[in-house]
């Protein structure tokens, strides 16, 4: 129950992240950033900058207790940014709903493969976060497919830092 709870949270941060986006570019999220750190935000950074440290500690609670080398770090250097394009940080989202099916296929994968009874309503809330039909995985299955997504991470993190290096920009 604890680990639905996470990831709805997850899922709602998220969605304060999306609108946060919805209402500006780069440029005004450059000056909400400056703003934020001089505590005078608009209140949507000052949602954004909770929503992000909240997904932080949801992430970090979804994963715990399943075995794996999963790397929080590389995780939270693909949060989205205010400062980033819109574009970009759509993109991030998209990606960050899908790490985050990734991660609650693999905890209650490990749970049935565990010989857990899941709860209905934790079934049902799994589902409406388009998690459906969960096989059963032992420890090693579920570390694979968390670390298969630990490498997707640390590909798109290398890739930023591979553009910035060739061309002196930040890709975002």
């Amino acid at each position: 129950q604890d680990d639905m709870q996470s990831a709805l949270d997850i899922d709602r941060a998220l969605s304060v992240m999306e609108r946060t986006f919805e209402s500006g570019g780069p440029v005004e999220g450059r000056v909400g950033t400056v703003l934020n750190w001089a505590g005078m935000a608009p209140q949507q950074f000052q949602d954004f900058k909770a929503a992000s440290d909240s997904y932080t500690v949801q992430a970090q609670a979804l994963i715990k207790g399943i075995p794996s080398n999963f790397d929080v770090q590389t995780f939270q250097k693909i949060i989205p940014k205010p400062p980033n394009s819109d574009a970009y940080n759509k993109t991030l989202i998209g990606f960050q709903r899908q790490a985050l099916k990734t991660m609650l296929e693999a905890k209650l994968g490990f749970y049935k493969g565990l010989q857990y009874k899941i709860p209905d309503n934790v079934l049902s809330l799994a589902n409406r976060l388009n998690v459906k039909d969960v096989p059963a995985l032992n420890a090693d299955q579920a570390a694979a497919k968390l670390e298969s997504l630990n490498g997707e991470m640390a590909r798109i993190v290398g890739t930023q830092t591979d553009l910035y290096k060739k061309y002196g920009l930040d890709p975002r």
